[in-house]
Formats: C-alpha cells, structure tokens, sequence
C-alpha cells in the first residue's frame, strides 16, 4: 500500500509538474510573441515616420497608399502586442510601460485616422517616433512584472476610458503647443515652423476634434467611475481626483462652448487647452502626490 501510494503521489506530481511546464511554456510563448509584435510594430513606424519626413520636406503633405498600408500595419501589430501583453490567464495585468504603449497606441489610431482625412503628416511624424521608443522599450525590457487582477468589466471600461482620454486631450495638449509655435513665427514673418506644419485652420480643426473626442471619454471615465465605486469621496485621495478631472471637463466643455458661440481660437483657444491640460494631470497624477506625500502620517 505504502509504495502503491507512493507511485500514485510521484504520478500525481510528475503530472502537476508537467502542467506547470506547459503553462511556463504557453506564457513564455506569449511572451515571446509579445516582443516579436512590439518590434515589429517600431520598425513600421519608424519606416513610415522617415518617409512621411522625407515627403514633408519635399513639400509633400499627403499621406500615400504606401504609408497608409504601412501604418495600418504598424497599428494592428502594436493593438495586438498590447492584447498579449495585457491580458493574460490570471486576468489583466497593466503595468506602467503597458499603459503607455496603450497611451500612445490611441495616439497613433487618432493621428492616423486624421491624416486620412487633413494633411496632418507632421503630426504622424512626430507621434509615431514616439511610439517606437516605447515599443522598442517594452520588446527588449523581457517579460513584464506585476500582479494580474480580474477586473469586474465596468471597472475596466473606467480604467480604459481613463487613458484613451488622457491619450487624446495630450494630444490636443501638444497641437495647441504647435499651433502657438506657428502663430508666433508668423507674427514675426518667421516661415520656419510654418512651412513644417499643416495651415492654421487645419490645425485648428484637429485641435478641436481631438478635444471633442477627449471630452466624450472623460466623461464616460469620470460617470463610470461614479458607478463603480462606492462610497466614492470617502475614498482617500478620490476627492481630489473626482474634482479636479470633473474641472478640467468643465474647461474643456467651457472652451468648445466658446468656439461654437463666440469663435474662440488662436491664443485664446490655447490658453484654455493649457489650463485644462494642467487640471488633467493634477487629476491623475497629482492624487498619487497627495496621499502619498499631504496625506501621509508620520511614522
């Protein structure tokens, strides 16, 4: 009976063993192609970013088949090393890197789907390097480290809404940032920056089709961050969170308001993106501050 038993726990464990193998194997597989898709998806965007520059420089705004079909390359293969990175058998795992390549994963969709449209090429050119960077980082960072939680789906719809906003309304952020450039080159018959970039209505029209769209996902994380959490100001640090994004979603709505009635634009519209821009970041990563730094007891 003894060595009987004995067999059975040496099966019982050489079989656990050989599962754990296989689950080591699969994940490390997903790992792997992890890292295939990341640099993949550098490579294109880099190779599209030099042709776009090459193109610009030669006085050509257009977008062109071939660079549509590459960056819509680029773009599938970074959504899918984002899909394997983050989701995996224990639930959703999102580290730091992982968020930024969501981040700049939005970017890149909203960048490319305006250049369809606007001759918007520079700004391809100057986010898709970007995108790179990060996906360079994360390909030859290894596997990713953290704890993967199961998220109840409303809660993940905040956490996604959370960044696809943050992602666009930076990106608006930046091209209020280029559009000042612009002004002041031509206030003083400067054609440097001018002969880089789209025409000021254009840039224009991005600006507030990026804050739009910006707007609409804060809204849906802030009301969906209401319904998922209870007892919301009761929470440490969620005071300051809720009420500084809230703000920064009255300034945004104050600021389409004021185009739409009075024709805000110029520095007028930039000033407003700045101050929102401010209340956004005090909103997401100021809370960070004040519970660990205002809030926090001494020992």
């Amino acid at each position: 009976m003894a060595k009987r038993r004995i067999i059975s726990l040496s099966a019982r464990y050489g079989l656990c063993q050989t599962q754990t193998s296989r689950q080591n194997s699969q994940a490390g597989n997903l790992d792997i192609q992890t890292e295939y898709l990341a640099l993949a998806s550098a490579a294109l965007y880099i190779a599209a970013a030099v042709y776009l520059a090459r193109r610009i420089s030669a006085g050509d705004s257009q977008l062109g088949a071939a660079v549509a079909g590459t960056l819509v390359l680029a773009l599938l293969c970074h959504a899918f090393a984002v899909w394997t990175g983050v989701q995996t058998e224990d639930g959703t795992l999102l580290t730091l890197g992982q968020a930024a390549s969501l981040m700049l994963l939005v970017m890149c969709i909203f960048t490319t789907i305006a250049a369809f449209f606007l001759p918007v090429s520079s700004l391809v050119v100057l986010v898709a390097p970007l995108a790179a960077l990060t996906l360079f980082a994360l390909g030859f960072s290894g596997p990713a480290e953290g704890t993967a939680t199961r998220f109840e789906p409303l809660l993940l719809t905040h956490i996604t809404a959370s960044i696809s906003a943050v992602s666009v309304l930076m990106l608006a952020f930046i091209q209020a940032l280029m559009l000042r450039r612009v002004e002041a080159d031509l206030k003083h018959h400067s054609l440097h920056w001018a002969r880089l970039l789209p025409p000021l209505e254009t840039m224009e029209d991005l600006l507030f089709a990026a804050i739009w769209v910006g707007l609409a996902l804060l809204v849906l994380a802030i009301g969906s961050g209401f319904f998922y959490l209870e007892d919301l100001f009761s929470q440490r640090g969620m005071v300051h969170h809720t009420v500084l994004l809230s703000a920064a979603a009255v300034v945004y709505a104050l600021l389409l308001l004021g185009r739409y009635r009075y024709g805000w634009r110029g520095t007028t519209a930039v000033r407003w993106v700045i101050g929102a821009t401010v209340l956004l970041v005090l909103g997401y990563f100021g809370s960070k501050f004040v519970i660990e730094v205002l809030l926090s007891t001494p020992s």
